[in-house]
């Protein structure tokens, strides 16, 4: 796949991945992961898809807290597999963003 990848796009053989990357205006496999996972949480907190936030996380019932009302409660996980999920690696990115960013309507 490599070497077919190199042929199509001349120059490319002598670029290292992340010089490949950046040339192409893409993104690494985690930060595209990592993007995905909050698309799908706004998604469920806009009611966009068929799965309701609360049926997946515990979202804070804490109205003073900085930030937005979607906040998430993330509970210590004791095992890598628990760490890595998806409802679990999620959380203290989600709880970051801006107030103005979960209130967009797209």
């Amino acid at each position: 796949m490599e070497y077919r990848f190199i042929q199509m796009i001349p120059g490319f053989a002598k670029l290292s991945y992340p010089e490949k990357l950046e040339h192409l205006g893409l993104w690494i496999l985690e930060e595209s992961r990592n993007r995905a996972d909050l698309i799908e949480v706004f998604k469920m907190a806009k009611g966009l898809c068929g799965i309701l936030l609360k049926s997946m996380f515990e979202v804070s019932s804490t109205k003073h807290l900085r930030g937005h009302e979607y906040k998430l409660i993330k509970y210590w996980a004791n095992l890598d597999m628990q760490r890595h999920f998806f409802t679990e690696r999620l959380i203290g990115r989600w709880n970051s963003l801006d107030h103005q960013v979960l209130n967009a309507s797209t």
